[in-house]
């Protein structure tokens, strides 16, 4: 790796990082922030695990919020003798804002016997802004002067997050009171700097003093407004600065990612994943998900990092790791995704977990997805939905009464979503997950969702939907939706009435297939292939109709005469079929397909050869046959076909001779120099031999060929003389 690259990225990392390091002071770690996979209190307890682990473990414990996790915390905060776990659940109360009132003396007492702590105990405190109690702690600590300036000038710094006017009216009064040091009165005014936005007024007293004059008497209602309002865009322009960072530090990482040699690749991608910053340890989740989705092997190694990930501190992380499971699809990662998913606190975070969970294909996952659809979050009860929809075959397979339960589940769901902003969605993925399962228990909430005029997805699930159930009483329903406004709408139901029609459907299939009538040529197309399946249920004697339809498309007129073959080859009906099959060879002709079209007209010949009464059939079909013989270069059955009827009948000199004169012509005038000999060649062999009429037509047009064609024996053909 270069090290000026290396360089960039780990400031870039430590830029993205915030205005704390994620690990101890002195004790820098490289393990992953995931907690393992056992009781947050010991994850909490064990000074084995990083710091960033025992910070997460924190994280859950205090959203768990139960009598026995919130005396884990207290606790935690009052055992002085393990500082770094102090410093995990402080840290994890400030950046979760998770707080209770019997943690603020506990976290007051951390402060003033080391920096770090007193910074995060602070960090806490300010956290915990809803109780009035926290900043009257930090108040007096910072005010006391018996406390050593460097832990009170990072308590001054932590006021300056909040929005309370009694912290504004303070810090006034510290940068004013002459009798304490410069330091901490640069420290205030650097604090309401930070609080208010007011860069102008710098350090000085004087301008503080009257900015403080003008605004005092402001009601508190007023005041935290603008001071909030103020913190809101700072906020903004930092996390975009932030979003900027993280995305240089990406195309960087995947760089080095890329250039580093394949076999030294899983190593570095498994530092990525164990970094201690969380904006590394994404990037090498996201690294997994494009090695994954590019078919490139994931070692075990990564797949375990992956799955002790899943809970890890930073949510962007949590969903990063989530998508490289789903690209992944790793089976041992079911109970993890499972035990995740129940403790989660993020709907986002939350909404992510429920696709690698389906993909993985086991039905132990369908109670929690079933769980789903209940979430508070209207995103990650459609997600739910959307997972059980992916899982839907597996679950009406292997465990029919599973479905019905599942449909049950689903029409409770849709029972209990209301309108208004984001229900649509919502509504949609429900009806979507109720399309596998086939439940014919369904079928009156999607003759419900045709209804919806303001959903297209609602009217094409309900339509995929019945066409799955392949119930024939639903076509008509269908069909009317041949006329939607939408074009996708109006393709699901040509689909689903090729699942469900009967033959009384051909005609409004039909006029979907025309440019007039239907102006979206997938819709054409999809029309026509269910049209072909209509044509086996039609009565035999409405065939030719069709078959007049399609007079000037030859692709669609072989397909109603196969129809046609098919019925009368069952019936027996053999002098129909004969008339039938050289149809069928013309079209193949039209198609430019003279090999197949050969196969039909020799069955039709061999056919009425065999009727006394039906000569001029036969001397077409001969002439056809032999056309398509030409075409398609078939030269040993040109020489066989030739020499029978010249043997059975002398006058087929005149329809042989011209066939082949005329086909032959044709080549060379379309420069197929080499086809035009070859087929002249055979001629010679045909016996009895053509009339010398035909037989010097052909030397002549063959000269001319050869003339066209590079000097060799082969290419030459025999004069009229050497035969």
């Amino acid at each position: 790796m270069n090290r000026g690259t290396l360089l960039v990225a780990i400031l870039l990392a430590s830029a993205c990082a915030g205005v704390r390091a994620e690990s101890a002071p002195g004790s820098p770690t490289t393990r992953s922030a995931a907690v393992p996979d056992s009781d947050p209190s010991t994850v909490l307890a064990s000074p084995s695990n990083s710091s960033v682990q025992r910070e997460e473990a924190a994280r859950l414990l205090l959203q768990q919020d139960a009598p026995q996790a919130r005396q884990v915390i207290q606790r935690t905060l009052e055992d002085a003798s393990d500082p770094q776990a102090q410093l995990a659940v402080a840290r994890a109360i400030s950046t979760s804002g998770l707080c209770r009132g019997e943690y603020l003396v506990p976290l007051r007492l951390m402060m003033g016997n080391d920096r770090v702590l007193t910074d995060a105990a602070a960090q806490a405190l300010a956290a915990c802004r809803d109780n009035p109690e926290s900043l009257r702690l930090l108040i007096n600590f910072a005010s006391a002067r018996q406390q050593r300036e460097a832990d009170r000038l990072v308590v001054i710094r932590a006021l300056g997050s909040l929005t309370e006017k009694p912290a504004a009216e303070f810090l006034i009064s510290l940068l004013l009171r002459e009798d304490d040091s410069q330091r901490i009165r640069n420290a205030a005014a650097d604090a309401l700097v930070e609080m208010t936005g007011h860069n102008e007024n710098g350090q000085d007293p004087r301008l503080w003093s009257a900015w403080w004059n003008q605004n005092s008497a402001r009601p508190e209602a007023q005041w935290k407004q603008e001071l909030t309002v103020h913190q809101a865009s700072r906020y903004v322009a930092v996390r975009q600065q932030y979003l900027q960072l993280a995305g240089e530090l990406q195309s960087i990482l995947t760089r080095v990612y890329e250039t580093t040699p394949p076999a030294q690749q899983p190593a570095l991608l498994l530092t990525y994943l164990r970094s201690g910053h969380s904006e590394i340890r994404r990037i090498g989740a996201t690294v997994v998900h494009s090695e994954a989705m590019a078919a490139q092997p994931i070692t075990a190694e990564t797949r375990e990092q992956l799955r002790s990930m899943i809970a890890d501190g930073s949510r962007d992380v949590r969903m990063a790791v989530a998508g490289a499971l789903l690209a992944t699809n790793d089976p041992a990662a079911l109970d993890p995704l499972l035990k995740q998913l129940a403790r989660e606190g993020d709907p986002e975070v939350r909404a992510s977990l429920a696709a690698p969970l389906a993909s993985i294909g086991d039905l132990r996952a369908v109670p929690a997805l079933r769980q789903m659809l209940s979430d508070p979050s209207l995103s990650a009860a459609a997600a739910g939905a959307a997972a059980l929809r992916e899982l839907g075959p597996v679950i009406r397979e292997k465990d029919p009464a599973l479905a019905m339960a599942v449909a049950k589940d689903l029409q409770g769901a849709l029972s209990r979503v209301e309108g208004g902003p984001g229900a649509m969605p919502l509504r949609e993925a429900i009806a979507e997950a109720m399309i596998p399962l086939r439940e014919p228990s369904l079928i009156p909430t999607f003759y419900q969702f045709l209804g919806e005029s303001g959903s297209t997805r609602l009217r094409w699930a309900a339509l995929r939907a019945l066409g799955e159930l392949r119930d024939p009483k639903a076509a008509d329903t269908i069909a009317r939706y041949l006329e939607d406004r939408e074009s996708g709408v109006r393709l699901e139901a040509v689909r689903s009435l090729g699942k469900t029609s009967a033959a009384e459907h051909a005609e409004l299939l039909y006029r979907r297939t025309s440019i007039v009538e239907e102006t979206d040529p997938s819709v054409r197309d999809e029309a026509w292939g269910v049209l072909q399946g209509v044509f086996a249920k039609l009565p035999l004697e409405q065939l030719p109709v069709w078959v007049q339809r399609y007079a000037g498309e030859a692709s669609r007129r072989v397909v109603v005469l196969r129809a046609m073959a098919q019925r009368q080859e069952a019936a027996g009906d053999a002098a129909h079929l004969a008339v039938t099959r050289q149809a069928i060879g013309v079209a193949l002709m039209d198609l430019d397909q003279p090999l197949d079209a050969s196969t039909q007209f020799k069955t039709a010949l061999d056919y009425f050869a065999g009727q006394a009464d039906q000569q001029m059939m036969t001397e077409q079909l001969v002439e056809q046959y032999l056309r398509s013989l030409v075409r398609s270069r078939s030269t040993t059955q040109i020489i066989e076909f030739g020499s029978r009827l010249l043997t059975q009948r002398a006058s087929y000199q005149q329809t042989l001779g011209v066939v082949l004169r005329n086909e032959v012509r044709g080549m060379v005038d379309q420069k197929q120099y080499a086809d035009a000999v070859s087929i002249i060649q055979a001629s010679r062999r045909i016996d009895p031999p053509l009339a010398t009429k035909y037989a010097d037509d052909l030397d002549a047009i063959g000269k001319e060929a050869a003339s066209f064609m590079p000097a060799g024996p082969a290419t030459v053909p025999a004069t009229q003389a050497s035969r």
